[in-house]
């Protein structure tokens, strides 16, 4: 294999007292950070018997404020450069968005610092990347992004990247299954029983439910085996690291040719905490769902202001109560209070993007004092074509008696664990035109609220019914 020329890239940015350059790397063991010499090994991805290489690019500088040593990796000799230059950029972006955003905060605290009096630790920010597959028209790598403010360690996010380089667009979970491989419920059980093997690495509460694995969930490919992973404290503490999981899968589950088929929706987490005016009187911990990569750009900014609307609107009106609460209690329960009385959290679960119909939920939890906390979800089940919500009702032919077919098949599920629901009217009578549901995976998914039609130990009841059985009354 013919060895890879300079090609002119060490003439490259320079930002501060750094400068970057690029290098060939290896697959599996990525070389040292240099701003004198390119390193001239190399990786490549043959698509359609094109060569494609993934060059190193680094950037490394220090300043009062940060130091920042940064490994990006760069696609060069796609056969399609607006697909190549699309790739980088979208790379590029990421790490240069993350390093200005670090060195604006560090820039604030040390001028924060000066004026009060209290000493600045320099911040860090460092990028890595690994290469895990890039054959057969698939490129799936990972890019780790660590940042370290003070304290006793700094925190790593880990951001996968699985690009179709025939389109240059992502691959998600469902593109990597064959049709009717209920991958979601494969791939929790593998988790599952990992954990469980190792039990002292996790989080003793956890346990991962099918409709948790989100369609753009975190994942790589490594000779074509799928590895999912989680980030830090998400699903264990910080000395077990970033769990990973090779997900054991049936013979025929994936894919012999994986390409980008579904349509390209993406959701990105948008995190947000309590503002220091409500220090002390509420904790919040908030993920907003941003929505992009939609054919209908009014349709996708339609869809995040109500999100982001609803999400403020319940806030504002939890902040007002725990203002009030607050304002009503002495100043020595003040001081005597351990911590804010009052929880908000705000999460969401994506369940179904496909080009037709994209179905999520914005999952609350709040407390307010009492035994327990209050879960809540909001519905968008959107036809993608017409941009209206879909009802319940408008799931089904107008000539037929539906209720009666999902009451019976709720009825004879409640029969199975009758205990744990209420009985007579206190209990399940029947669905509504406006019934609570979701859409997942090719079956119709309905939920009811917590104490709507049990107790709270049973949590928010759902009942999962298959399309193939219902096929005779859908639209």
């Amino acid at each position: 294999m013919k060895k890879v020329a300079c090609l002119g890239l060490t003439a490259a940015l320079v930002f501060s007292t750094g400068a970057t350059v690029y290098a060939n790397t290896k697959t599996k063991a990525l070389n040292k950070p240099s701003i004198s010499k390119v390193v001239t090994s190399q990786s490549t991805a043959k698509s359609i018997n094109k060569e494609v290489k993934i060059l190193n690019k680094i950037i490394k500088y220090q300043n009062k404020y940060i130091d920042v040593e940064l490994k990006i990796p760069h696609v060069s000799g796609h056969w399609n450069k607006d697909v190549e230059k699309a790739i980088n950029n979208r790379i590029s972006n990421e790490v240069i968005n993350f390093k200005n955003q670090l060195e604006k905060e560090a820039k604030e605290l040390e001028a924060e610092s000066s004026k009060a009096g209290f000493e600045y630790h320099k911040y860090e920010a460092k990028t890595t990347y690994q290469v895990h597959q890039d054959k057969d028209g698939l490129l799936s790598l990972t890019l780790n992004k660590y940042i370290y403010t003070g304290g006793a360690h700094g925190n790593t996010e880990k951001v996968a990247y699985n690009i179709d380089l025939n389109t240059g667009k992502d691959i998600r979970l469902g593109d990597l299954f064959n049709k009717g491989v209920d991958y979601r419920n494969l791939i929790s059980k593998s988790i599952n029983k990992s954990m469980k093997e190792n039990k002292e690495k996790y989080f003793e509460e956890v346990n991962i439910q099918s409709e948790d694995i989100k369609f753009h969930k975190d994942f790589y490919l490594s000779s074509s085996k799928l590895v999912v992973f989680y980030q830090l404290y998400e699903i264990a503490p910080y000395s077990s690291g970033i769990p990973e999981f090779k997900v054991e899968l049936p013979k025929g589950a994936l894919k012999a040719k994986i390409t980008s088929i579904n349509a390209p929706i993406k959701v990105e987490d948008k995190y947000s905490n309590e503002s220091e005016a409500f220090s002390g009187k509420i904790s919040e911990n908030i993920n907003e769902p941003v929505f992009s990569g939609l054919l209908n750009k009014k349709l996708q900014d339609k869809i995040n202001k109500e999100v982001k609307d609803e999400i403020l609107k319940s806030k504002a009106e939890i902040e007002k109560e725990a203002m009030d609460y607050y304002n009503s209690i002495s100043q020595k329960e003040k001081e005597e209070s351990k911590g804010p009385k009052y929880e908000f959290q705000v999460g969401y679960n994506v369940t179904e993007a496909s080009d037709d119909v994209l179905s999520f939920s914005i999952n609350y939890y709040s407390y307010t004092g009492g035994a327990n906390g209050m879960p809540e979800k909001s519905y968008y089940n959107i036809d993608l074509k017409t941009g209206k919500r879909i009802e319940f009702k408008d799931l089904f032919k107008k000539s037929v008696d539906y209720k009666k077919v999902i009451n019976s098949k709720i009825n004879k599920e409640i029969a199975k664990n009758s205990v744990d629901y209420f009985k007579g009217k206190a209990g399940f009578i029947t669905v509504k035109d406006n019934q609570k549901f979701y859409l997942y995976n090719g079956n119709l998914v309905v939920e009811f609220s917590k104490y709507e039609i049990a107790p709270g130990s049973t949590g928010m009841p759902k009942f999962v019914i298959p399309f193939s059985e219902i096929k005779n009354i859908l639209k």
